[in-house]
C-alpha cells in the first residue's frame, strides 16, 4: 500500500476513536473539509507535514502516535 493510503487508513481510524468528523477537524486545524476528505480517502500522492501536525494538535497526539500503527509497518509500504 501507498503511504498515502496508509496516512488516509489511519486518519479515519482517529477520527472515529475520537469520535470526530472530517468536518469538525477541519474547523479545528484551519484545513478545508475537502482537504480533509482528500487525505482521508488518499486522493494525494504527498502532503505537507504541517497539515500532518495540524492534524496531530487537533487530535492532541503526537506524530509517534499518529504512526504508531501497524499500518506503517515497513514491508506493508510500497517503495515508490
Amino acid at each position: 500500500m501507498t503511504i498515502m493510503t496508509a496516512v488516509g487508513l489511519r486518519l479515519g481510524d482517529l477520527l472515529i476513536k475520537y469520535n470526530i468528523t472530517q468536518n469538525d477537524l477541519a474547523q479545528k486545524t484551519g484545513l478545508s473539509t475537502n482537504t480533509i476528505n482528500n487525505i482521508v480517502t488518499a486522493r494525494y500522492k504527498s502532503m505537507h507535514m504541517n497539515a500532518l501536525i495540524q492534524i496531530c494538535i487537533a487530535l492532541n497526539i503526537s506524530i509517534r502516535d499518529f504512526f504508531d500503527d501497524p499500518l506503517f509497518a515497513l514491508d506493508k509500504l510500497e517503495n515508490k
